[in-house]
């Protein structure tokens, strides 16, 4: 039979089949090497009757005759297989469109995986990325940080724990909570403005410091107007004057 000749782990290994297809190929194999195994013993098995020799051997003629009779006269009934055969065309094409399926399957992950086989080979190095490289590639990363810093929020929880503490700091020229993602840049294309390498978490950090500090200097100057004002200095005094 065909089927002795079929290379079935090299089926298992490399079509990746799924478990349906896997389990209905393994019965389907099962059955051809049990009728492999019936047909070859079946080959080396007479097929033919030797009637002179049961003549020569036995008295009663009369029995002999009427076997050889009934060996003459015997036809093969004929069956309907019309229905097994139907069976085995539509099991024939299940099995080929959960393979093709399969097929298309694992082309679909392998052109992916050249994809992103190629995007790793052409991308660029880290340290030679811009924050507007940065920002094409992940829009949603200005509106975040536009929308913190409208909220008056320029610090990034577990930042500190993680990279440690940068020294750099920046002195913004415009008023609190105007700030925009575009305030940091010298010009397009650049790297942000005494940051170079850094992320826009060092700046809202950096930000964050600067804006601490302004308020501690505010709220402190305040009390010592405020002071003064309860000794009697009222609101034409200088230290508020210096406020």
């Amino acid at each position: 039979m065909a089927a002795a000749n079929v290379n079935w782990s090299r089926i298992y290994q490399s079509l990746g089949l799924g478990k349906n297809s896997t389990a209905t190929l393994q019965a389907f194999r099962k059955r051809a090497e049990d009728a492999r195994r019936q047909l070859q013993t079946l080959k080396h098995e007479r097929t033919d009757v030797d009637v002179a020799h049961y003549k020569s051997i036995l008295k009663n003629q009369d029995v002999v005759n009427q076997a050889e009779k009934i060996l003459k006269d015997f036809k093969p009934v004929t069956y309907d297989v019309s229905a097994q055969l139907k069976a085995i065309d539509a099991f024939e094409a299940k099995a080929t469109e959960q393979a093709q399926a399969s097929a298309d399957k694992i082309e679909a992950e392998l052109k992916d995986l050249k994809a992103t086989l190629k995007n790793i080979e052409d991308a660029r190095p880290f340290d030679q990325l811009t924050v507007d490289d940065v920002v094409a590639a992940r829009p949603e990363i200005r509106e975040t940080v536009e929308a913190m810093m409208k909220q008056g929020k320029f610090s990034t929880p577990q930042y500190t724990e993680k990279f440690g503490s940068e020294s750099t700091l920046l002195t913004p020229t415009i008023p609190p909570k105007q700030y925009s993602l575009d305030h940091f840049f010298d010009r397009p294309g650049r790297h942000l403005i005494g940051l170079r390498g850094e992320g826009v978490e060092a700046v809202m950090r950096n930000i964050n410091y600067v804006q601490a500090n302004r308020t501690e200097s505010l709220l402190h100057r305040r009390e010592r107007g405020l002071g003064l004002e309860e000794r009697g200095g009222g609101r034409d005094s200088p230290a508020l004057d210096m406020a």
